[in-house]
């Protein structure tokens, strides 16, 4: 029965695929402009390849080994930028949510600010920071830092107000210290909110990293994409969306997975696919 659903599951998307590459190849013979629409065979034979100019070698050939090694070390970069700023952003945030719901004294305020982050435009402020940082690679750690820290911050701060306030009163009543309540409490109340969130948020940064390397142009696989877009290479373009769309789905996997083992303790077997 799991192997029939699971058949069943992977089927449709490879039909989707399969349908999709379909309909480009026809799109690109009626067409008959490779220019704006190449076919799988020119991109496979030339678009691929020509990754390659993109290596850091003195006279750069054409070479679909040298271009796998180019989209290695720039996937490797921009990994690299989505941990980093997937760690601060996650950290920052849901401890700035914590302490505006916990500090009373400054809770509105603080909640107002917090309002007021969540409505600005996180693409918008891209150039802003640019002209911040400069093209500096610490720009695009700093925007993704601040992407997560915006969406963490604001479904943390959500998930805390949402507890209930018995779970609280009961636990004073047995005697639990402010400590106690905070990590058998409300840590593992928030949890059903904050790592579907998690998970969210983790392709929301592909997104984050495309935008700003893109614009620093620099390194990863924005930087390749700014390069594609100038000379207006199509193939390029549609190999690059292919990947994130690879990686996405991976992420999608790792972190659901991640998420249903943290959160296995009010998981059920019929509710696993909510999260």
């Amino acid at each position: 029965m799991l192997h029939r659903r699971l058949l069943e599951k992977y089927s449709w998307r490879l039909l989707t695929l399969f349908a999709a590459i379909v309909s480009w190849q026809a799109l690109a013979w009626t067409r008959s402009n490779s220019y704006l629409f190449p076919s799988l065979k020119q991109i496979a034979l030339h678009s691929f390849p020509s990754i390659a100019l993109f290596a850091d070698s003195a006279i750069p050939e054409e070479s679909a080994l040298v271009a796998v090694k180019v989209i290695a070390e720039h996937s490797a970069l921009t990994i690299l930028h989505i941990a980093g700023g997937l760690v601060i952003g996650s950290i920052t945030g849901i401890a700035a949510a914590m302490a505006v719901h916990f500090f009373k004294r400054s809770a509105k305020s603080n909640k107002l600010i917090l309002t007021g982050t969540r409505t600005v435009p996180l693409l918008a402020l891209i150039p802003l920071f640019i002209y911040w940082f400069g093209n500096r690679e610490l720009g695009i750690y700093v925007y993704i830092s601040f992407g997560v820290f915006v969406v963490m911050s604001t479904v943390t701060y959500e998930a805390i107000s949402n507890v209930p306030q018995g779970y609280v009163h009961q636990a004073r009543l047995l005697g639990a210290s402010r400590m106690r309540i905070f990590s058998t409490v409300y840590l593992q109340a928030i949890e059903p909110q904050v790592l579907p969130a998690f998970r969210d948020v983790v392709g929301l940064c592909w997104a984050f990293s495309l935008g700003a390397e893109f614009i620093v142009n620099r390194a990863g696989i924005g930087y390749l994409v700014s390069q594609s877009y100038q000379y207006s290479d199509m193939g390029k373009l549609l190999i690059f969306a292919g990947l994130y769309v690879v990686y996405g789905y991976l992420a999608y996997l790792i972190t659901t997975a991640l998420t249903r083992r943290i959160g296995r303790w009010y998981l059920t077997e019929a509710g696993k696919d909510a999260i």
